[in-house]
């Protein structure tokens, strides 16, 4: 019996050994695995921002028939459009583009007068030729000259076709010429749906979308050269020619007109802008109305554009400083949430502003005020981005904690170690 006693006594020496060795082997580990990881993270849960009050009024009526297109200065998104959005003949804008890739080619400043341009046997032709089709034409005199500001005067003022072509042969050597450098131009602008096959648009293939000339009489308007040049009721040039304002177009309502015409493929067509109030200030938009049937039919789609705009066009507030958008909780039971640090506004008719994407961060420990993630918008083509910011601290809820709560330990121990970008995939 002495003998199994002392060899029960062994066993359990080796017993109690081996468990002692577990014990000591487990609080051995037990502390770095509860202690070195990071903490677990509180996933931020989105919180309906509210909504920005919609404007009741209703956006501005444009025309229903034809194509038209309505743009805010400065902005690349339209205010509205109407009407086919397919490119359509553009009759005598197609001046308002050969005067403006012109300037690109021969820059001239406000108060010059440019080159001497010759009139040629061809410019002279194209006179008689467009005198006896009816259409628009400034006599010349083969062999005279005219100054480049003359000559755009001309083209801009009295829509002269046979002006036009003068410029352009003058500019890019030949008619034949003009097109490919016109094209240039245009991409080189944005203006990607509009397609010039003539200086003057008689062509029905010169064509442009609503859209693309809305913008054409931004880029117009803020030309310098252009910005002397159109208000002009009219101009008397160095050899006594009068050449009337055709593009003006109800200057006492305040609209600048920049391009006004007629053709039978085209209908009326207008490129104008006007200022509106908008708050204190005042801000500008530009328009294009194609394919008008008549004058009396334009007129009566102005009034009713120009009374509806000033009373619906306003700034909308995106995103209030201070507008809950996440909030948190962590596993140790902290909360925090995190608002919008900007107030963001824009300027919309429509009652119908863009809606933000919140991307907001996981987060283990933050300080009030720090940055946790964005409030995205997407604005005139760009990105626009506002802080979301904490409201209150989430401090570290120190070793006792962690050493009391193994499971979530655990659990991020085993994602610091060997998840996405943990330990070992490092």
């Amino acid at each position: 019996m002495g003998r199994g006693t002392n060899e029960d006594r062994r066993a359990r020496r080796v017993v109690s050994g081996a468990l002692g060795a577990l014990v000591i082997l487990a609080v051995g580990l037990y502390g770095p695995v509860t202690l070195l990881p990071p903490l677990p993270a509180a996933e931020p849960v989105l919180v309906d921002l509210a909504a920005p009050a919609a404007d009741p009024a209703e956006a501005p009526v444009l025309p229903a028939e034809g194509a038209s297109a309505a743009l805010l200065a400065g902005s690349t998104t339209l205010l509205g459009t109407s009407g086919t959005t397919e490119p359509v003949p553009m009759a005598g804008v197609a001046k308002l583009v050969a005067a403006l890739v012109t300037l690109d080619e021969h820059p001239l400043e406000p108060g010059r007068n440019g080159d001497s341009i010759p009139v040629t046997a061809d410019d002279y032709q194209s006179y008689l030729d467009y005198r006896d089709a009816g259409a628009r034409a400034i006599a010349v005199v083969e062999g005279d000259t005219w100054t480049q500001r003359e000559m755009l005067q001309a083209v801009l003022l009295g829509s002269s076709n046979n002006h036009a072509d003068a410029l352009v042969r003058w500019a890019f050597g030949s008619l034949e010429a003009y097109p490919a450098a016109a094209e240039r131009w245009l991409r080189s602008h944005g203006l990607r749906d509009t397609v010039v096959t003539d200086a003057t648009g008689l062509d029905e293939s010169s064509v442009g979308t609503a859209a693309d000339l809305a913008r054409l009489a931004e880029i117009a308007d803020n030309t310098p050269f252009l910005g002397e040049v159109l208000p002009a009721p009219s101009v008397t040039t160095s050899r006594g020619v009068v050449i009337a304002n055709e593009a003006e177009y109800r200057a006492a309502d305040g609209i600048r007109g920049l391009s006004r015409s007629f053709t039978d493929a085209a209908g009326v067509c207008l490129l104008f802008a006007v200022p509106l109030p908008l708050g204190e200030s005042t801000t500008t938009v530009y328009g294009a109305f194609l394919r008008q049937p008549s004058y009396e039919r334009l007129n009566a789609d102005m009034d009713a554009f120009l009374t509806d705009a000033r009373a619906s066009l306003g700034e909308v507030v995106l995103a209030a400083a201070g507008a809950e958008a996440v909030a948190y909780q962590t596993a140790w039971g902290d909360r925090t949430t995190a608002v919008v640090g900007e107030e963001l506004r824009a300027v919309s008719w429509s009652g119908a502003p863009p809606t933000g994407r919140v991307d907001a961060e996981e987060i283990r420990t933050v300080r009030k005020g720090d940055r946790v993630g964005v409030l995205a918008f997407e604005l005139d083509g760009k990105a626009v981005e506002l802080p979301l910011v904490a409201t209150a601290s989430v401090p570290d809820p120190g070793p006792g904690w962690r050493l009391l709560h193994p499971i979530p330990m655990l659990a991020s121990f085993w994602e610091w170690v060997f998840g996405p970008g943990g330990v070992l995939a490092r």
